[in-house]
Formats: C-alpha cells, sequence, structure tokens
C-alpha cells in the first residue's frame, strides 16, 4: 500500500466509523432518468434554452448623459466651473428639476425646467408628500 491508500487504511483501523471514500460513482442510467422526471414534472432545463429577443432598452448613465439643454446650466454659478453633475428628475408632486453639483467648488443647486433657480425650501415643499 502506498500514499492516500496507506493513510485511509491508518484513520480505519484508529477509528470505529468506515472511511468514506471522497467521490461517488453515479448509478448507471441515474442521469438519464433525472432528465426524463424533469420532463415530465415540467421543469425547466438549462441546456439548449434560447433566449427570447426582447428590445433593450438603454441604460441612463453619468457618462454618457446628453449634452445639457439651453435650459440647464453650464457653468457653475459660484466658481465658473464646467465640470458639473447634472441629475435630472421628477420630485414627488411631479415638478420636473434638475440637480447640479460643481466638482470644483462643491456648490449644488436646483434648476426648473425652464432654467430658473429653485431655493431649497421649494424643493422641499414639492418634494414632501401631503
Amino acid at each position: 500500500m502506498a500514499g492516500p491508500a496507506r493513510d485511509r487504511a491508518r484513520a480505519a483501523a484508529r477509528s470505529d466509523a468506515p472511511a468514506l471514500p471522497s467521490t461517488f460513482a453515479t448509478p448507471a442510467g441515474a442521469v438519464d432518468a433525472a432528465r426524463n422526471a424533469a420532463r415530465r414534472a415540467g421543469l425547466p432545463s438549462q441546456r439548449g434554452r434560447r433566449r427570447t429577443a426582447e428590445v433593450q432598452v438603454p441604460l441612463g448613465s453619468l457618462v454618457t448623459a446628453p449634452a445639457p439643454s439651453a435650459a440647464q446650466v453650464a457653468r457653475c454659478g459660484e466658481c465658473a466651473g464646467t465640470f458639473l453633475t447634472r441629475l435630472a428628475m421628477t420630485l414627488t408632486d411631479g415638478t420636473p428639476v434638475t440637480f447640479v453639483s460643481c466638482h470644483q467648488c462643491e456648490a449644488k443647486a436646483w434648476i426648473a425646467e425652464d432654467g430658473a433657480p429653485l431655493a431649497l425650501d421649494e424643493v422641499l415643499t414639492s418634494a414632501t408628500r401631503s
């Protein structure tokens, strides 16, 4: 006896419990029987499954955001920086707004659809549920 077989024999001699093999052989025909049972039960199979064609909707991204429109701010009102993050959203009451944050001076602003800046109180009032 050499190597692993000898080690298993020694372990079995030291223990009352029989040593189990590390792998088990699959009984002949077990895989086919399991597949047939799954088909009869109507379980989905991963083999041979085809995906249906779905219309892909492009996801939004901060990196690929469209260029700002005339109504959006192009420069920071505090430092005139042009590296801005713009997030378009609709508040709880249905008001469309754009949140703008400057990466240089960290100034933040809420802009209405017509391009007019909104006070924080107005935004909070529109965003609060009644």
